[in-house]
């Protein structure tokens, strides 16, 4: 899922740079670009921890989140700043940016990560993935239609 989120998430960032429509097109592009990104980047977010958890003796592993979590905050904070400098140049650049950030991402978790553990296989839990879903779907419902009035006319 790591390889597969870098791979995503460049994918993404190259489709992104290359908005091939303007207009109303071109901002569902977008959107549906910075969707797949978003996907993408957390595929890495979720599986960087897993991954360090797995990679260091457990008296190193708090070091070692911590260096991972900097470094996700330091990425973010110079991503606005680049990305401030680089859109009064050309919006694409913001995207463009990150592609070669992927593309060696993408290339050295292919080659340096491999699997240490074992797969069982073990059921799905259906009645918690269901109530899971109705209960989102609630609370994203009770979000959407209670900041509208109660009396407002229908």
């Amino acid at each position: 899922m790591y390889n597969l989120g870098f791979i995503l998430y460049t994918v993404a960032s190259l489709a992104l740079t290359v908005d091939p429509y303007t207009g109303q097109a071109g901002a569902q592009w977008l959107v549906i670009g910075r969707i797949l990104q978003g996907i993408g980047a957390a595929f890495l977010v979720a599986n960087s921890g897993a991954i360090l958890t797995d990679a260091f003796p457990p008296d190193q592993r708090g070091l070692a989140l911590g260096i991972n979590n900097v470094a996700g905050i330091s990425g973010s904070f110079l991503g606005l700043v680049l990305g401030g400098a680089l859109a009064a140049i050309d919006w694409r650049l913001i995207f463009l940016i990150s592609v070669p950030f992927g593309l060696f991402g993408t290339v050295w978790s292919y080659l340096k990560l491999r699997e240490i553990g074992h797969r069982e296989p073990t059921p799905i839990d259906w009645g918690g993935n269901i109530s899971f879903a109705a209960g989102l779907t609630l609370i994203m419902i009770g979000i959407t239609c209670g900041i509208q009035p109660a009396n407002r006319p229908r």
